[in-house]
């Protein structure tokens, strides 16, 4: 399972996805990890297509764990990442 950090507040999160990304789009998911609620959707741009970054944006959410997900879709193939579940998205408090 991936793991990523994020503080609190932060503009955006950057993840990568293992394919090139020309010509897609992007979407991101995350639920309070645990739990069976129906997945928000967060903003999510490609950043660097050729390098497969994305950056989705999080200063919505607040402080907590989440499962999270990014949905990639070109032309009528959508490949979601991570594939074997999902990834554990950790908002931390920020300090200031």
């Amino acid at each position: 399972m991936s793991t990523f950090h994020v503080k609190r507040g932060d503009s955006f999160l950057a993840v990568e996805a293992n394919m090139d990304l020309s010509g897609s789009t992007v979407k991101a998911f995350a639920r309070p990890y645990g739990t069976t609620e129906t997945a928000g959707e967060l903003a999510a741009t490609v950043a660097d297509a050729q390098s497969g970054r994305v950056h989705i944006v999080t200063d919505e959410l607040d402080a907590g764990q989440y499962d999270f997900e990014v949905e990639v879709t070109q032309g009528s193939t959508v490949v979601t990442f991570p594939d074997d579940g999902w990834a554990l998205l950790f908002v931390v408090q920020d300090l200031g």
